[in-house]
């Protein structure tokens, strides 16, 4: 489904979760006056979040959590490939807003990119900066790579270049996140990030089957 265009720009389409009709009601009045944000639809935590999802194509899931966060948590298993901004409950929300001011629910959407980015930052990008970044930055360095910077990652580290466009399976990227857990030169090495999934690393390569490109 395609993003709405408003100002020229594809629109952020949001999908509100929430249990109390009254929270729903509110974020929706809160989000769609914010620039270049749509509302895809309104539904209770209790119902098939991911079917909605499917349903509605959103860009991002605004999830109010209520009172019962740990309940929620259950379910978020299967929104692995929405970005999803987690909403505190009441006490939260207003405790928040005392401590950080009146614009903090709405910072996790600020972080988005845009509908209309390039794949690489929408989807790419995201799976470094979980995943890599953390020893592969300019501060860090290891391995003399840095991936968060084009540049750095069309560089390559001491071992050369770690992408080889349209050749996923000769790319050392791949070779090195597909490695298994316990061998000496997986990385990210254990307990240093989030090792990436398999639906990540298959992202990985079809973005490096494609040719690699960053616009």
């Amino acid at each position: 489904m395609a993003s709405p265009v408003i100002d020229g720009r594809n629109a952020i389409r949001i999908l509100i979760v929430a249990d109390d009709p009254l929270s729903r009601t509110g974020l929706a009045t809160l989000l769609q006056d914010q620039p270049g944000c749509v509302i895809a639809g309104q539904i209770p935590g209790t119902a098939d979040v991911l079917a909605a999802v499917l349903e509605s194509r959103p860009d991002v899931v605004a999830w109010d959590f209520g009172w019962n966060a740990e309940a929620t948590l259950e379910h978020l298993g299967d929104l692995k490939e929405v970005p999803l901004a987690v909403v505190p409950g009441p006490v939260g929300h207003y405790g928040g807003t005392l401590t950080h001011g009146e614009g903090f629910l709405l910072e996790p959407l600020a972080a988005l990119p845009p509908a209309d980015a390039s794949e690489f930052v929408r989807t790419i990008q995201p799976i470094f900066k979980r995943c890599c970044t953390k020893c592969h930055n300019p501060h860090k360095h290891k391995g003399e790579l840095d991936l968060t910077t084009i540049e750095g990652i069309k560089k390559g580290g001491e071992s050369d270049e770690v992408i080889e466009a349209g050749k996923p399976d000769e790319s050392q990227m791949i070779v090195l996140l597909s490695l298994p857990e316990d061998d000496d030169d997986v990385m990210p090495p254990s307990g240093k990030q989030p090792r990436p999934t398999a639906a990540e690393i298959e992202t990985l390569r079809a973005w490096i089957a494609a040719g690699a490109k960053f616009e």
